[in-house]
């Protein structure tokens, strides 16, 4: 019984996290408007990097994005 409770618990701790998925993965580039491609462009320059990591949400919201972008010193 011991034994079943542990591999049950074990299995849900293991399980779950892997079958998460992204609430607001990548936009395809094709599928960008040309407000967003815009952003991602000036972010680009800005940054020396394409939009990735902790900012691939803000690319939904041009605007906060360039608000962002202004906002910090790269």
């Amino acid at each position: 019984m011991r034994t079943s409770l542990l591999a049950a618990l074990f299995a849900c701790c293991l399980v779950v996290p892997l079958a998460a998925q992204d609430r607001m993965p990548p936009i395809a580039s094709d599928q960008l408007t040309e407000a967003q491609k815009k952003a991602a462009d000036e972010f680009g320059q800005g940054r020396g990097y394409a939009v990735r990591g902790p900012f691939i949400p803000l690319i939904r919201s041009p605007e906060v994005m360039l608000r962002a972008k202004a906002s910090t010193k790269s």
